[in-house]
């Protein structure tokens, strides 16, 4: 099984052998790259670092300076 086969199991084992319907790839890479699998703790997460943001917004910020 390749690199994203478990990354999609890891976050099904987390949620209870379902796959949350609104994680797409951008979020799933930032679980992955977090260690947090489980949608709601992930979501806590979000929550309490506002200042992280999202993978990426450094470079939309630069892309839009230029």
């Amino acid at each position: 099984m390749g690199k994203m086969g478990q990354l999609y199991m890891q976050i099904m084992e987390a949620n209870n052998y379902e796959f949350p319907e609104d994680v797409d790839l951008h979020i799933a890479a930032e679980m992955n790259r977090l260690k947090i699998y489980n949608k709601e703790e992930y979501e806590k997460w979000k929550k309490s670092h506002p200042e992280n943001g999202e993978i990426g917004s450094e470079n939309t910020k630069n892309s839009e300076k230029k």
